[in-house]
């Protein structure tokens, strides 16, 4: 019995993951990078998100997504949020590039 459990988890270990990625950038209506953009990512299946920072040169990243239908959303002081969804397949990354532009008067 317990080698045949070993060999089945065994067997589970050489399964490909069942995952996705996502990457973008956020710039402003110049093309400039934003740094330090609140990037949120939600599952609008289920409802779980995920937050993150955009770098110095503007880029997020979000390894071992599930696939599923996601909501982007990029928010900055200063800034307009950008919302874009996107849908996420098994071992294909998806790619966001979004454009956060100025708010009049701030």
């Amino acid at each position: 019995m317990i080698r045949l459990l070993a060999i089945f988890l065994g067997a589970l270990a050489l399964l490909p993951a069942q995952t996705s990625s996502l990457t973008g950038t956020v710039t402003d209506d110049q093309g400039a990078a934003v740094p330090e953009t609140a990037v949120t990512v939600t599952n609008l299946d289920t409802s779980a998100s995920r937050m993150s920072l955009s770098d110095p040169t503007g880029a997020f990243r979000f390894p071992q997504m599930p696939p599923g239908r996601y909501q982007v959303e990029a928010q900055k002081p200063g800034f307009r949020t950008f919302l874009q969804q996107v849908q996420l397949q098994i071992n294909t990354p998806g790619h966001v590039s979004g454009e956060v532009r100025d708010r009049p008067g701030e």
